[in-house]
């Protein structure tokens, strides 16, 4: 089943049995997939757990009965899924920061958590995009071997360089931070230059020796724009199908952007993985994701 299929199939599903307050494991049954693969498949997805999600839309159903009817609590904490009312009172204030009884005195306007939704652009090739967001990213130095990739070139460049790197070249570097997380940086000289340049390249944590043939670059701190891609296969699987379907998705955002508030500094950007969260013993090479970040500027 088609990944975006899958978590469309998943999304609907928890809205519709929200009163049975389905679990993990029986979500997973009525899909016909392995519990764990959707479980991981779902926090990289969407950075929270089912049994969170799950929880926080239960919580924000339970509203309308609070605040639009009399019923006790008790009685809307039974029917929301919780045994006790104490469970249901617990969870509600780490939710929404007050008890029941406390927001139906006040009629405080308080934040849910909306049904998740998927759209269109979230499918692309093996997987799903998403973003945009932005967050800031603290500068760093990263050490690398540099690539000049031409126009019109086999786009499957790229992804070779970096396994290529990662397999072989990267433990030559000293002082590595993070010795689990991959940087693709990718530089654009001029739109006229008619290549880029591809760095496959590792944090470190203070310059000393750089490697013969290898470079340094340093990524200023500051506002960046962020998208992440979630795949159904392993990190090293990555391709130049599924490369090209982000950069389309990517690219529709950014010319329409443009216009906006933000814009991105044009000449860089960089790629990462977390190769950290695929290094456990029970990894089965099923899943994936890959952030891409641009720095951007206010107009």
């Amino acid at each position: 089943m088609k990944l975006y299929t899958l978590m469309d199939k998943l999304l609907n599903t928890i809205e519709e049995t929200l009163d049975e307050n389905p679990s993990a494991d029986e979500l997973a049954d009525t899909l016909y997939v392995s519990s764990v693969h959707l479980q991981r498949l779902f926090k990289a997805s969407f950075e929270t757990t089912i049994a969170g999600y799950i929880r926080s839309r239960r919580l924000a159903t339970s509203l309308e009965k609070l605040l639009d009817t009399d019923m006790p609590i008790i009685d809307i904490a039974i029917e929301y899924g919780f045994d006790h009312a104490q469970s249901f009172i617990r969870a509600f204030k780490r939710e929404f920061g007050l008890s029941p009884g406390e927001l139906r005195k006040s009629g405080q306007i308080v934040r849910v958590t909306p049904p998740i939704q998927l759209f269109s652009h979230n499918s692309i090739s093996d997987g799903l995009m998403f973003g945009p967001d932005i967050v800031f990213v603290p500068g760093f130095r990263c050490v690398g071997i540099a690539h000049i990739m031409p126009d019109g070139k086999p786009a499957e460049m790229p992804a070779r360089a970096a396994r290529e790197f990662w397999l072989n070249d990267k433990d030559k570097v000293q002082n590595i931070k993070h010795p689990e997380t991959y940087i693709g940086l990718t530089k654009i000289p001029g739109a006229d230059e008619g290549y880029t340049v591809y760095t496959p390249s590792v944090r470190v944590s203070e310059l000393s020796e750089i490697p013969q043939g290898f470079t340094c670059n340093t990524i200023a701190s500051g506002l960046y724009v962020r998208f992440y891609y979630v795949g159904e296969h392993h990190y090293m699987d990555i391709n130049k199908d599924i490369a090209a379907g982000m950069y389309d998705a990517i690219k529709s955002f950014v010319d329409e952007w443009k216009t906006g508030s933000a814009i991105f500094r044009d000449g860089l950007y960089f790629e990462r993985i977390a190769v950290s969260e695929y290094s456990a013993p029970d990894y089965d090479g099923t899943y994936c994701k890959m952030e891409w970040f641009s720095p951007i500027c206010e107009k």
